[in-house]
């Protein structure tokens, strides 16, 4: 993907699954950043409901859509 795709991610929601071998969670997520890094597109994401931000590798993006 380009940096200009990438970036016009930028402000989206998306969701993000997280799971741990017992089960999994999905959570709605806003992207804050993005970048490229080894070859591997990584995006800064914070959930919409909470606290905290963490970078991660674009596969784990899911229904990135623009908010509104």
């Amino acid at each position: 993907m380009s940096v200009v795709s990438m970036s016009a991610l930028i402000g989206q929601t998306a969701e993000v699954s997280f799971t741990n071998g017992i089960g999994s969670i999905l959570v709605q997520v806003r992207i804050l950043d993005a970048k490229q890094s080894y070859g591997k597109e990584r995006y800064q994401i914070e959930p919409v409901a909470g606290s905290g931000k963490i970078w991660v590798e674009s596969f784990r993006l899911q229904n990135a859509k623009e908010t509104v």
